[in-house]
């Protein structure tokens, strides 16, 4: 067998392997939404019809829960950027992300914090709100991590904690971009195999971290926020990942037949199973 067909063996088996992903997330969510509910602090799970009473004595839309989670929001507003700054200028081998990024980690987090104010999967602690684990592992399986190794590597900062606070998340996030890290300017010499092998770790992290920008950005994502998702998911010089910008917004609009300044998950995703990039 030829190195094409090698290669074109290993391209569709990428795109099973992406396939069988899509399909175990969609499957992993209609269990934990439809059957399934997690209480925090007790060992069983309970079906959600006999769980109605619980699931409505985690949430309040209390005038004072509401008035703190506005406070937190200004003073996270305030503190982020200033945080941001302080974790980028640490020396490269630690400081993963751009200021930026960094920024686009705090809003996030304190979107979590907003969307779970009021229940039991929120505690506040004198460095700062603390989000539930359970929670956190929710959080990667809306953002499309339905790969055990990578749900691993992500979650491998948390191994001993329950509460998660700003800087576990964010160690959490810097994992994510271990799986990129080996075998770059050796990829020639690889064996079929292994560049299969990421090539699926490259489409995995390409749809985490488009999820993981609209939790900032909003559904869909301009220019300027899919230039963000390709940096993070796949470090390279400006110029190319500008050009991979443009090559997905063209292909996106030619795909739907009209131009649209925003790229939604399902034409990034389908883009990504044809190997545009």
């Amino acid at each position: 067998m030829n190195q094409d067909s090698h290669l074109a063996l290993a391209d569709t088996e990428i795109l099973n392997a992406l396939s069988f992903l899509i399909s175990k997330h969609s499957n992993i969510k209609k269990k934990l939404l439809t059957n399934e509910v997690f209480v925090p602090g007790q060992e069983k799970r309970l079906n959600r019809s006999s769980s109605s009473s619980i699931l409505e004595s985690l949430s309040t839309d209390s005038e004072s829960s509401i008035s703190h989670s506005f406070e937190l929001r200004q003073r996270k507003s305030a503190s982020s950027r200033s945080r941001a700054s302080s974790v980028a200028k640490k020396s490269p081998k630690v400081s993963v992300y751009s200021i930026d990024q960094y920024y686009t980690i705090d809003t996030v987090f304190s979107s979590l914090v907003e969307k779970y104010m009021g229940t039991s999967w929120i505690k506040l602690s004198d460095s700062g709100p603390e989000i539930h684990k359970t929670a956190i592992r929710q959080f990667f399986l809306d953002c499309y991590v339905c790969d055990q190794n990578f749900m691993n590597l992500v979650l491998h900062p948390l191994i001993s904690k329950e509460w998660i606070n700003l800087d576990d998340f964010t160690k959490s996030i810097e994992g994510a971009s271990k799986i990129s890290s080996f075998g770059l300017f050796n990829i020639n010499l690889l064996k079929s195999t292994e560049k299969s092998k990421r090539r699926s770790y490259k489409f995995a992290r390409m749809l985490f971290y488009f999820r993981f920008v609209e939790h900032e950005a909003g559904n869909g994502l301009g220019r300027d926020s899919l230039y963000r998702v390709l940096d993070m998911a796949d470090k390279r010089a400006r110029p190319q990942l500008e050009m991979w910008v443009d090559m997905l917004m063209k292909k996106a609009s030619q795909i739907r037949g009209y131009h649209k300044e925003k790229i939604s998950f399902n034409e990034f995703r389908n883009l990504m199973s044809e190997g545009v990039l």
